[in-house]
């Protein structure tokens, strides 16, 4: 297997796909009066109202990329721990997998990626304004396997990935975000989900899927009707990104594995120049790279706001709030944005413990299969001298009965659709415009 680099950010290994027809933009909404600035996707989140409520505490995080920087003052007061020599062998004093002074630029996809999700927005390089993560209370924990130049895990890629999935899940984490793709060398169209099966970073991913971890991906930034490996694995959340006029980002990615979109255009970022410029200077970058942690922080929201609620009960949640970008029914499934457009300030107001214990994103007929992604039931302990419980009757204590589910409705599908049960009762969203600092935008790119 062969990475490709994109341009400024990307670092990671390319998603690329065939040079296909881009499918009609999306329902156009207002561009956002923070778009010039690169943190328009503060406003139109409410990150404001939304953190007021939570920041994600008590949810773990992982970020299976490339190293971090952790001496960018960005991450100052994040809780961050970089897990610096199980998937690659070098490392220096306040990197994670950083080979030296010259290779600091292999950081900036990874460091980039966990600031979106965990970057508290305070104190940035130079005293100008941090980047500002969705969820700044998680616990991120950071898994190097690749790197731009230098030493990089590519003779051992594929397990590298594997063995990072596998410490992620073992480590505690609730989800995992994949912002990067195995394809071709870039002149064909990324290989299908089907050639992978069976290998070890499918098969971690399967795992992962079946121990309740949320997995976030990004589909392939070039385009077409293929997500790419492992974007159009069954049961993750594919991801593109939302323009701050509310379209997806062309070329776009259009099929049945597509989950949501999430602001991921001209988005405020460290900017690649001659080192050591790249750790000071900021501008616009682009790409599904950005929507992911985007998405990664909206779920650890609403986990650490609903503690109660299981994993694929927090995705039900998402898939009711999310927003079609074409007029359908919300709880509809398309082609063209998935379930649509992350509405964070319902999410977060969302109770999920009523919804169902499924993950809407499961397609019947995607690979791995639903029934390969039914968790492991493991053996529960015996003791045959341990006497039974009494009941009810036998103790004479009274029944309590079950408290009745929330009460769900389901939207009629659309164009074959997939529907998610559609949450009854008026969600009140409150959503604060706030300015961002100015910022000089050096280049617009858009990262893998």
């Amino acid at each position: 297997m062969r990475s490709r680099r994109k341009a400024a950010l990307a670092v990671a290994l390319a998603l690329v796909a065939a040079p296909l027809a881009a499918a009609p933009a999306a329902l156009a909404a207002p561009v956002d009066p923070n778009a010039g600035d690169g943190t328009w996707y503060v406003s139109s989140l409410g990150l404001d109202a939304v953190q007021a409520t939570t920041t994600g505490a008590g949810v773990t995080v992982a970020v299976i990329d490339t190293g971090l920087n952790l001496l960018q003052p960005d991450f100052a007061g994040a809780d961050v721990t970089a897990v610096p020599t199980l998937f690659c062998d070098v490392t220096v004093p306040g990197m994670s997998g950083t080979v030296g002074d010259a290779d600091l630029g292999g950081a900036l996809h990874g460091t980039g990626v966990a600031l979106l999700v965990v970057g508290p927005g305070q104190q940035g390089a130079g005293g100008q304004p941090g980047i500002r993560g969705v969820a700044p209370g998680v616990a991120l924990r950071a898994y190097k396997i690749t790197a731009q130049q230098g030493a990089s895990c590519s003779d051992r890629e594929n397990q590298a990935q594997a063995d990072a999935v596998d410490a992620a899940v073992a480590d505690g984490a609730r989800v995992i975000t994949l912002a990067f793709g195995i394809g071709t060398d870039g002149t064909e169209a990324p290989a299908a989900v089907a050639d992978h099966v069976g290998s070890a970073f499918y098969d971690a991913i399967v795992r992962a899927q079946q121990a309740g971890v949320v997995v976030i991906t990004g589909a392939a930034n070039d385009g077409g009707d293929v997500a790419g490996f492992p974007a159009g694995m069954n049961g993750t959340v594919t991801v593109e990104a939302l323009t701050a006029s509310g379209t997806v980002d062309q070329p776009q990615y259009t099929g049945p594995d597509l989950g949501v979109v999430a602001p991921g255009t001209d988005i405020r970022m460290l900017q690649e120049e001659t080192f050591p410029e790249y750790w000071s200077t900021y501008g616009l970058t682009s790409g599904t790279s950005l929507a992911i942690p985007m998405v990664a922080g909206a779920v650890a929201l609403s986990m650490s706001a609903w503690p109660e609620a299981t994993s694929n009960q927090v995705l039900q949640a998402l898939a009711a709030t999310s927003r079609p970008l074409d007029g359908s029914p919300a709880g509809t499934r398309t082609a063209t944005s998935g379930f649509g457009s992350i509405d964070l300030a319902a999410l977060v107001a969302t109770d999920p413990t009523g919804l169902p214990d499924t993950n809407p994103f499961v397609r019947a007929d995607g690979l791995p299969s639903p029934a390969e992604l039914e968790p492991v039931a493991t053996a529960e302990p015996t003791t045959a001298t341990t006497p039974a419980e009494p009941t009810a009757e036998e103790s004479g204590e009274g029944t309590t009965a079950a408290p009745e589910p929330s009460e769900t409705a389901t939207a009629e599908p659309e164009d074959g659709g997939t529907n998610v049960p559609l949450l009854v009762g008026g969600i009140v969203v409150g959503v604060l415009l706030v300015g961002g600092g100015v910022v000089v935008a050096v280049r617009r790119s858009r990262a893998s």
